[in-house]
């Protein structure tokens, strides 16, 4: 292929089994000239991916879930008309960004993939939003969410007896049982504005969210456009009944969903709001996060598929 690339691993991924997969890798990627290296804590990846985009590396690799995607692409978008493409070898507990773009999710596949060395151009979201502790803000490559999907998104990662969309599934409904409310939002999406309240907003750029949730199940990663989906209060026993319909992609049908699509959304809560991108915690309930501001950036990075 004739790349020079560097292979991020998330050793945490997977529930620690990642470093097992090094020889596999290792023979897999034969030919591809690279240097491998695991993380240690958050934020690494996102450092090295910065590092590698300014020694002019032509390949950045996510070895892990959405979370480590997530932190390779805002370290390459810190520096300016790079030439580094992410490539994704799935090892996560949702790889949802892997099947929003269609990848192989086994690992011989997916590097097959990057050896074949097709990148595509893909769009990515940008959110800001001020907290108790300062302004924050972060690119996004596949979720983001506000609400009750940001809930189970803090629930799950209580979560440890079950993995995989298990996990996701069991967070899902726990948190029915404490996070039964909808914060009143005010909400202008590209220059129409919504008041009322809301019990979930997500603002994806994929299809798939939570290892099996289809919440945008029309959304295309490099179409110009945020995929939106808000749903308006409903009881216990309805959410219940949405939850096959949501794994499904079905719930459209549903009076209690509105979908768009945006290119720019500010929203403004009465309380604090738990949020999430791609799956990472944005911001808990602690961090009193009451107004966000988010964007497409159309074409942003480039990524092997």
């Amino acid at each position: 292929m004739g790349a020079r690339a560097l292979v991020i691993l998330n050793p945490a991924a997977n529930h620690n089994q990642a470093p097992g997969l090094w020889p596999r890798l290792r023979s897999a990627l034969a030919g591809l000239e690279a240097e491998w290296v695991e993380t240690q804590q958050p934020g690494d990846a996102t450092r090295l991916a910065a590092e590698a985009a300014r020694a002019g590396y032509n390949l950045a690799i996510a070895v892990g879930g959405d979370g480590t995607v997530h932190e390779i692409a805002n370290g390459l978008m810190t520096v300016a008309d790079h030439h580094t493409a992410v490539g994704v070898i799935p090892n996560g507990s949702g790889n949802d960004f892997a099947f929003s773009l269609g990848l192989p999710l086994d690992l011989e596949g997916a590097c097959q993939r990057i050896m074949a060395g097709h990148a595509r151009r893909i769009d990515l979201g940008y959110v800001r939003g001020g907290t108790s502790q300062g302004d924050r803000a972060c690119y996004f490559v596949n979720g983001f969410g506000i609400g009750f999907d940001a809930a189970v998104a803090i629930e799950s990662n209580k979560t440890r007896a079950v993995h995989g969309f298990l996990r996701y599934l069991t967070a899902a409904l726990r948190t029915m049982l404490f996070y039964y409310n909808a914060p009143h939002m005010t909400a202008t999406i590209d220059g129409h504005t919504i008041s009322q309240p809301i019990l979930m907003f997500s603002i994806n750029n994929g299809r798939r969210i939570g290892g099996g949730f289809f919440l945008t199940p029309d959304a295309v990663p490099d179409d110009g456009w945020l995929d939106l989906c808000y749903a308006d209060p409903v009881s216990q026993p309805m959410m219940v009944r949405l939850i096959p319909e949501v794994m499904r992609g079905t719930h459209t049908r549903f009076a209690c969903f509105t979908f768009g699509r945006a290119r720019h959304i500010t929203v403004q809560a009465d309380r604090a709001l738990p949020v999430y991108a791609d799956g990472e915690i944005f911001a808990d309930y602690a961090d009193n996060l009451r107004h966000l501001e988010l964007h497409l950036v159309p074409e942003a990075l480039r990524v092997v598929s």
